[in-house]
């Protein structure tokens, strides 16, 4: 249900929302990815009073770097958004200390959780998902595997190859490092199976976002494939590069840990897609999940818990269409999502999405 048109009266249900989004909604235009935000948290609040949950939202336009006065805030639980780093920044001052602000879809907004404890990063940052890419290859490891971090050559290390460099220290597994650019040329296979073996399996892990050089290294590995057994383990950023062959990451059994994960074959899923489609008359985008996911853990924990809930944040966990929620908190600091979803890619062309850990 939505906020009655006197602004002096704010009728207290079950849970109260507020919504700060860049809709740049003028007259029939707005953004789409943000509208179909909007839609996904619209839905969360449609399923969640057929639960016996009602909801009141208050929805604030951000775009143009718009601002709300402190009273907006008046009577919420807690606040979605805004979207964008800078935009989170100018806000905080004015949200109440004691209320709660959701970083939706920003990953570089984690860095803000450090400066404020009422603001949580619902998206996980990337060094959760090196560390677990690494876990997940740790407990895969045999005795006579061999694990060969291989890397782009660059003048100085990128701040992700520290975080995995880190990851695979913290994790006290033996690796080599290999790097090359692929200016080398076509040669640089034989250089990558002189560090490979030919008895146990060769796990190779990557961390470069760079879709010209990882398809090198791809096409690489699947050529080598034939002489040995590689198991490749990558970040997610690898699944949205369109020049890479599909093929050759079921060959090299891709092994990858994401934020954001959907199994279109899961009965939630199916049954949102159907009830969305009926609602908006349209495809929910993944924008559209995520808004749902997040408004449903939120609105769920603050009906269930009361005037608890803010304790029960770091206990309470939550498997969503897209998303996993699993926070943790540090003294004086906000609240980060470490929810993780693994996809393997398996040689007989199937994608595995593996079980929620929560």
């Amino acid at each position: 249900s939505s906020e009655t048109a006197n602004e002096t009266t704010i009728t207290k249900t079950s849970v109260n929302l507020a919504l700060m989004l860049p809709l740049a909604a003028t007259g029939t235009t707005s953004k789409v990815n943000y509208m179909d935000f909007y839609c996904g948290v619209l839905y969360a609040l449609y399923h969640s009073s057929n639960a016996g949950i009602e909801t009141d939202i208050k929805v604030f336009d951000t775009a143009n770097d718009a601002v709300p006065e402190t009273e907006f805030f008046n009577g919420c639980d807690f606040a979605i958004g805004p979207v964008y780093t800078k935009d989170i920044e100018n806000i905080m001052p004015k949200v109440p200390e004691d209320m709660i602000v959701v970083s939706p879809l920003d990953h570089r907004a984690f860095k803000l959780t450090q400066k404020y404890p009422n603001l949580i990063q619902a998206p996980t940052n990337r060094k959760y998902q090196y560390a677990d890419l690494v876990e997940w290859m740790k407990s895969d490891l045999k005795e006579g595997d061999n694990i060969i971090y291989i890397t782009e050559t660059n003048t100085r290390d990128t701040l992700a190859t520290k975080e995995m460099t880190k990851a695979l220290n913290e994790a006290g597994v033996e690796y080599k490092k290999f790097s090359y650019t692929i200016l080398q040329g076509r040669g640089i296979s034989s250089a990558i199976f002189a560090n490979m073996i030919k008895g146990g399996t060769n796990r190779v892990i990557i961390d470069s976002e760079s879709e010209a050089w990882v398809n090198d290294l791809v096409r690489n590995l699947n050529i080598l494939k034939r002489r040995t057994n590689i198991i490749l383990y990558s970040p997610s950023k690898i699944r949205s590069f369109e020049s890479i062959d599909a093929e050759a990451l079921y060959s090299t059994s891709l092994h990858t840990s994401m934020s954001y994960n959907i199994n279109y074959d899961a009965a939630a899923v199916k049954d949102f897609l159907l009830k969305y489609r009926a609602i908006f008359h349209t495809e929910p985008s993944l924008f559209a999940f995520q808004g749902y996911d997040i408004a449903t853990y939120f609105i769920n924990l603050v009906h269930t818990y009361k005037a608890d809930w803010k304790s029960m944040l770091t206990t309470v966990k939550m498997s969503g269409l897209q998303t996993d929620f699993n926070f943790h908190k540090e003294d004086g600091k906000g609240s980060v999502n470490q929810g993780v979803r693994r996809t393997e890619f398996s040689p007989d062309g199937k994608t595995i999405d593996l079980e929620s850990r929560l």
